[in-house]
């Protein structure tokens, strides 16, 4: 799909965007922002589970309503190489996030601030944190690992 620039989640319900099992593949090269609504009920997913892969090589920037991503599963590839801010929402219902579970792979190198998104690691999974120069407003859940944050 690569004349996809954008992407606008619904009203009052949940959107995915899922690469699911071995050799599935997701790419959007040119998807430069994803907006979900911030009415009830509505979040937008982009999901990357049990060796999914998920290329989102253009997207910057997210700011706009709940947007959860994950990367779930050996094998799994969620590539937000790009992103360099996630302004994360939250309505009543539902919360922005980053996850990287039971040994997913998040390629995030450029994302330097996490704001109101919550992060959950597990220990499991490749993501990069060292560049991050903040972190506000969000819930920060890891079992099993070590976190080092920058001076």
């Amino acid at each position: 799909m690569p004349q996809l620039t954008s992407y606008a989640g619904g009203v009052g319900y949940t959107d995915t965007l899922q690469a699911t099992g071995s050799g599935s593949v997701l790419s959007l090269p040119n998807l430069a922002s994803i907006t979900s609504n911030t009415n009830f009920w509505t979040l937008t997913q982009v999901q990357s589970l049990v060796g999914g892969d998920v290329q989102l090589h253009a997207l910057t920037r997210l700011s706009d309503g709940p947007v959860h991503l994950e990367s779930d599963g050996s094998g799994s590839r969620l590539d937000v190489s790009a992103l360099t801010s996630f302004q994360g929402q939250s309505t009543v219902t539902d919360n922005s996030s980053l996850q990287d579970t039971n040994y997913g792979t998040v390629l995030d190198g450029s994302l330097a601030g996490l704001s109101g998104a919550n992060l959950t690691l597990d220990g499991t999974g490749t993501i990069a944190t060292a560049q991050f120069t903040s972190y506000t407003g969000g819930t920060l859940s890891f079992s099993a690992a070590s976190l080092a944050c920058p001076p």
